[in-house]
Protein backbone atom coordinates (compact mmCIF):
# COMPACT_ATOMS: atom_id res chain seq x y z
CA UNK A 1 0.00 0.00 0.00
CA UNK A 2 1.38 3.36 -0.99
CA UNK A 3 0.83 6.31 1.29
CA UNK A 4 0.42 9.68 -0.33
CA UNK A 5 2.14 12.65 1.18
CA UNK A 6 1.13 16.18 0.40
CA UNK A 7 3.29 18.99 1.69
CA UNK A 8 1.28 21.83 3.06
CA UNK A 9 2.61 25.30 2.82
CA UNK A 10 1.42 27.61 5.55
CA UNK A 11 1.39 31.36 5.16
CA UNK A 12 3.91 31.61 8.00
CA UNK A 13 6.31 29.19 6.27
CA UNK A 14 9.84 30.56 5.87
CA UNK A 15 12.62 28.75 4.04
CA UNK A 16 15.76 27.92 6.01
CA UNK A 17 17.79 30.47 4.04
CA UNK A 18 15.80 33.55 3.04
CA UNK A 19 16.45 35.24 -0.25
CA UNK A 20 17.66 38.80 -0.59
CA UNK A 21 18.11 41.25 -3.44
CA UNK A 22 20.42 44.16 -4.11
CA UNK A 23 19.01 47.19 -5.89
CA UNK A 24 21.24 49.62 -7.74
CA UNK A 25 21.02 53.41 -7.67
CA UNK A 26 18.18 53.37 -10.19
CA UNK A 27 16.08 50.94 -8.11
CA UNK A 28 16.64 47.99 -10.45
CA UNK A 29 17.47 44.59 -8.94
CA UNK A 30 21.05 43.66 -9.82
CA UNK A 31 21.61 40.58 -7.68
CA UNK A 32 19.44 38.02 -5.87
CA UNK A 33 21.11 35.76 -3.32
CA UNK A 34 20.56 33.74 -0.15
CA UNK A 35 22.14 34.28 3.25
CA UNK A 36 21.79 32.77 6.69
CA UNK A 37 20.91 36.08 8.38
CA UNK A 38 20.30 39.77 7.66
CA UNK A 39 23.81 40.79 8.75
CA UNK A 40 25.41 38.34 6.34
CA UNK A 41 23.16 39.57 3.55
CA UNK A 42 24.04 43.21 4.20
CA UNK A 43 27.77 42.39 4.23
CA UNK A 44 27.48 40.45 0.95
CA UNK A 45 25.51 43.26 -0.69
CA UNK A 46 27.97 45.99 0.29
CA UNK A 47 30.87 43.99 -1.16
CA UNK A 48 28.89 43.24 -4.32
CA UNK A 49 27.89 46.90 -4.73
CA UNK A 50 31.56 47.92 -4.94
CA UNK A 51 31.73 46.13 -8.32
CA UNK A 52 28.74 47.99 -9.74
CA UNK A 53 29.04 51.32 -11.54
CA UNK A 54 28.45 54.33 -9.33
CA UNK A 55 25.12 56.01 -10.17
CA UNK A 56 25.42 59.52 -11.56
CA UNK A 57 23.85 62.26 -9.48
CA UNK A 58 20.68 63.56 -11.11
CA UNK A 59 18.03 65.82 -9.70
CA UNK A 60 15.14 63.79 -8.30
CA UNK A 61 16.84 60.43 -8.87
CA UNK A 62 17.78 57.92 -6.21
CA UNK A 63 21.47 57.27 -5.83
CA UNK A 64 21.49 54.79 -2.98
CA UNK A 65 21.98 51.04 -3.02
CA UNK A 66 19.38 48.99 -1.15
CA UNK A 67 19.05 45.48 0.28
CA UNK A 68 15.62 43.84 0.55
CA UNK A 69 14.59 40.51 2.15
CA UNK A 70 11.83 38.37 0.68
CA UNK A 71 9.00 37.90 3.19
CA UNK A 72 6.39 35.65 1.60
CA UNK A 73 5.06 37.46 -1.45
CA UNK A 74 6.68 40.82 -0.75
CA UNK A 75 10.10 42.38 -0.28
CA UNK A 76 11.02 44.09 3.00
CA UNK A 77 13.54 46.93 3.09
CA UNK A 78 16.66 46.27 5.23
CA UNK A 79 19.41 48.76 4.41
CA UNK A 80 20.26 51.68 2.14
CA UNK A 81 23.59 53.43 1.68
CA UNK A 82 25.14 55.98 -0.63
CA UNK A 83 27.85 54.73 -2.99
CA UNK A 84 31.39 55.56 -2.01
Amino acid sequence: MRASFRARRHSSYRPAMPSYRLLDGRGSPTDTFTATCDNEAMAHATVRARHLPRPEPRFGDRRDFQVHRRDGDRWTFLLAWAPA
